[in-house]
């Protein structure tokens, strides 16, 4: 999946987890934040693509092209330790630390209310944080052969081929409907709690089922293992069935945005 579905998918279930914690007391807009940021994270091991990264941090920690570290099989190399549930823990950790840390400094003592404030946010991250490894779990086996998800096993899992890795307009329309029906379902008054936690967690089960549902109509197999030589013919195929699955001016407009954007959509 593209990092712009990963971080619209992810602030859609940070936002959820927040108000499943919280019900309508969640500051909504700040779990999103955090949730996008879970969203985005697994794939900063994508860094080594980056221009500039063999002068600069390759160089000096006498690493590999960084072309060959993204599609090797080291345990920073894409798809492997960022993409495994030991580190999505370890980065919701590391978030509830710091914010406890700067309690701590504050000097704020022990508030119930305060405290399930700051399990929120990493709450939210790590949301976000596992529905970006549920979204790559679909894409192509390719060189590495799905995520390495149980880290440290060296087992590799997903890599179905149910989508392609681009052009996933359909999917990302969904999701962004999901984070503006979030606003809505935030407006829960307080004093149905019961009603204020449900609803969030049946808007997520809802786009996830959605999405379930618009990977069975593609009809082309995405599923490859290693180099995929045909890769700009399921470049277009993904195309295609997003002019087969959108109204023809939805597909266009989702064209000129996928032209706006500075990285691939």
């Amino acid at each position: 999946m593209d990092i712009f579905t990963h971080v619209v998918a992810g602030g859609l279930a940070g936002g959820c987890a927040a108000l499943m914690i919280r019900g309508a007391t969640a500051r909504v807009a700040a779990a999103c934040s955090w949730g996008a940021l879970g969203g985005f994270l697994p794939d900063i091991d994508a860094a080594t693509r980056v221009p500039g990264f063999d002068a600069s941090i390759g160089r000096w920690l006498q690493l590999q092209p960084g072309e060959l570290i993204y599609a090797g099989g080291e345990w920073y190399s894409h798809h492997h330790f960022t993409h495994s549930l030991v580190a999505a823990l370890g980065a919701a950790l590391v978030v509830a630390g710091l914010l406890g840390l700067e309690r701590a400094v504050l000097g704020a003592g022990y508030d119930r209310a305060r405290t399930v404030r700051v399990l929120v946010a990493p709450s939210a991250l790590l949301a976000g944080y596992l529905l970006h490894l549920v979204g790559d779990l679909v894409t192509p086996a390719s060189v590495w052969g799905g995520v390495q998800l149980l880290w440290p096993l060296d087992t590799m899992v997903g890599g179905w081929g149910w989508a392609w890795w681009f052009n996933n307009y359909d999917l990302f329309l969904v999701q962004l409907a999901g984070l503006a029906g979030l606003g809505l379902v935030s407006l829960v008054p307080r004093t149905r709690p019961v009603l204020a936690r449900a609803l969030p967690a049946s808007l997520l089960a809802l786009v996830l089922l959605v999405c379930s549902a618009l990977l069975q109509l593609r009809e082309h197999d995405y599923a490859y293992r290693g180099h995929a030589p045909d890769y700009w013919a399921l470049e277009e195929a993904s195309l295609d069935e997003q002019r087969r699955i959108l109204p023809p001016e939805l597909y266009e407009l989702m064209i000129g945005f996928d032209a706006a954007m500075p990285l691939p959509f």
